[in-house]
């Protein structure tokens, strides 16, 4: 509110009515006594040139000062505690200032050298902060001797394990050895030469039955190649058939007419039946063995017949003869 004077009076005169408790009054620029704003509780009086009155209430205690400008600096390194204030309390303009600021030295040229072996762990290293720049060096070198020339032994089989090793580290050259030599990599061979008499074909014409006095064995292995030639020499009636096969315990369990456990009707084509005329032909026959054609280790060859009349011979003017060969494991690739 406003204090008003007396009409034409002295400006110094006040009205008694037309304030509240507790305010105060003070003249202007114009030297007229108006009443000071903002007299609210907890208030101090403080006189401030910039107000009509040249006072005003101000908040808290303290030296009321206008806060530093320098208080942005503060955001730079190693600032004092006192930075940015210019009073006590300041409406808190005050500061703790801050940390000073770390050694960042530049990189060190020396870096490149770390792409060779054995530099040291402090290669490269400025300073102890050093923005990235630092390095745990490299490991030494390995040795790396010339080749031996006698790694082109390594090509037969059994070489032990140093053959061809010229160092620990020797870029490749170096050897583990080579296998043994596998089994059947030898050819296996057996032949049997019988003279003790020539074989009547007279078993039965119904069924094929086995010539007992006739077998060839030869050892063997689950994926070995075996090979049996019999040149036989024989003459047979109208209604005798022959064949070969492989006999585990008594049971013929693969035919050559075939390769089955079942003999094609008339048995194998090569000792087909030419009456009252003398055979003599008959080529190889082989395969490759399976677990079921092995019986104690070996492979068992003999001679099947079907039919009542006919001759084998075997005796010492016209030997029954006949051979078997394992090649081992064979590549039919």
């Amino acid at each position: 509110m406003t204090a008003t004077g007396y009409v034409g009076g002295d400006p110094s005169k006040l009205n008694r009515t037309g304030y509240t408790k507790g305010q105060l009054v003070a003249s202007n620029l114009a030297g007229a006594l108006v009443a000071v704003p903002g007299d609210v509780d907890g208030l101090f009086l403080a006189t401030d040139s910039t107000e009509p009155t040249g006072v005003d209430w101000e908040v808290g205690g303290g030296g009321g000062g206008v806060p530093s400008n320098t208080v942005v600096t503060e955001t730079s390194f190693g600032q004092a505690s006192t930075a940015g204030v210019a009073a006590t309390f300041s409406r808190g303009d005050h500061t703790h200032g801050t940390m000073a600021a770390p050694s960042v030295p530049s990189a060190s040229g020396s870096v490149v050298s770390e792409t060779s072996f054995g530099q040291a762990s402090a290669v490269g290293v400025a300073a102890t902060f050093s923005k990235g720049d630092h390095t745990h060096g490299t490991p030494a070198a390995p040795s790396v001797p010339s080749a031996s020339g006698s790694v082109v032994t390594e090509t037969s089989f059994g070489q032990a394990s140093a053959v061809g090793v010229a160092g620990t580290f020797s870029r490749g050259d170096h050897t583990h050895g080579t296998p043994a030599a596998p089994a059947g990599s030898t050819l296996v061979v057996r032949k049997n030469r019988i003279t003790s008499g020539d074989i009547l074909l007279n078993l039965g014409a119904g069924a094929w039955n086995q010539l007992v006095t006739l077998t060839l064995a030869i050892p063997a292995s689950i994926g070995d190649y075996v090979q049996l030639e019999s040149p036989l020499f024989m003459t047979q009636s109208g209604n005798s058939f022959l064949d070969l096969a492989v006999v585990v315990a008594g049971v013929a369990v693969r035919y050559a007419s075939t390769d089955t456990n079942t003999p094609a009707v008339e048995g194998l084509p090569s000792l087909y039946k030419d009456p009252n005329a003398f055979r003599t032909s008959i080529g190889p026959w082989g395969f490759v063995v399976t677990a079921g054609d092995l019986s104690g280790g070996n492979v068992n060859f003999s001679v099947w017949m079907k039919g009542t009349t006919g001759t084998l011979y075997a005796s010492v003017s016209y030997p029954f003869q006949w051979q078997c060969k394992n090649f081992g494991a064979v590549n039919f690739a």
